[in-house]
């Protein structure tokens, strides 16, 4: 078979699941539907015309400016939802696969390469608001050796999609990320960079026996050199392409780490 016909079995719509992804484990389907599907169209209606009403009666402030981004945020996840309209994830043992706009695409665990999480929130001015937790769009996006596929909160049952695809890649990625190291190739990580010796990040580099922890806090990823442990880094943990490998990458070598030695 080759490539191009390789990929058009792999999204041909009426094709039935390789064999080689193994038993079914999970199906999601569309998360905008019903009573939510409602709810999310009067909450973008009422936001917008609010924002409409105070623009037209010259009421410019910051309050207006928070409520047409919550406004701006609603329509595109409504939006979002309805270009998603008839996404579709089936989970198997030995990878998934996603249906949009009328087409399949499978992929194998074996085969992903990045995986990375964002979520785009209005901003904490607003986070006063009640329904603050509500007013994110969250998208996973895994790339694998022939593409990318991106997930997003229109998906039902999104984090837990999410969880175990983070789960599945992550112990492939260590592997290769592991005989990498052992090779004397370098790891990339975004902004920070592994290699043999330590870590290094825009031009400044930390050797193994200088690192003192690596911690996830308040969505950082932190960092720490020294025995005073000093923060050496902080970098976000969302947005970061494989931070899942990364800090387990960091938190295992630490295990057999040399005694720390910088001050």
């Amino acid at each position: 078979m080759t490539n191009s016909e390789g990929k058009k079995a792999a999204t041909d719509p009426y094709r039935e699941a390789p064999p080689e992804l193994g038993p079914l484990e999970g199906e999601h389907g569309p998360a905008f539907s019903g009573s939510r599907k409602l709810w999310w169209i009067v909450r973008a209606a009422f936001f917008s015309a609010w924002t409409l009403y105070l623009v037209a009666s010259l009421t410019i402030s910051f309050g207006v400016i928070v409520i047409g981004a919550v406004a701006l945020i609603h329509i595109v996840i409504v939006v979002d939802f309805h270009r998603n309209a008839d996404i579709a994830v089936e989970v198997y043992r030995d990878g998934f696969r996603v249906h949009r706009r009328g087409r399949w695409q499978s992929v194998k665990w074996d085969d992903i390469t990045t995986y990375t999480t964002y979520v785009e929130r209005v901003g904490p001015s607003i986070v006063w608001f009640n329904w603050w937790s509500n007013v994110a769009r969250t998208r996973v996006v895994v790339t694998t050796r022939t593409g990318t596929i991106e997930l997003t909160s229109a998906l039902d049952g999104l984090l837990k999609v999410g969880a175990r695809i983070r789960s599945e890649s992550l112990k492939r990625l260590r592997r290769k990320a592991k005989a990498d190291l052992e090779a004397g190739v370098r790891v990339d990580f975004g902004r920070l960079v592994l290699d043999p010796d330590g870590i290094e990040r825009d031009g400044d580099r930390l050797q193994w026996a200088d690192v003192a922890s690596i911690e996830v806090t308040s969505g950082q990823i932190i960092v720490r050199r020294g025995p005073k442990k000093k923060v050496w880094s902080r970098d976000p943990y969302l947005g970061t392409p494989n931070a899942h490998v990364l800090v387990d990458m960091i938190e295992r070598r630490l295990k057999v780490a040399a005694p720390l030695t910088s001050p």
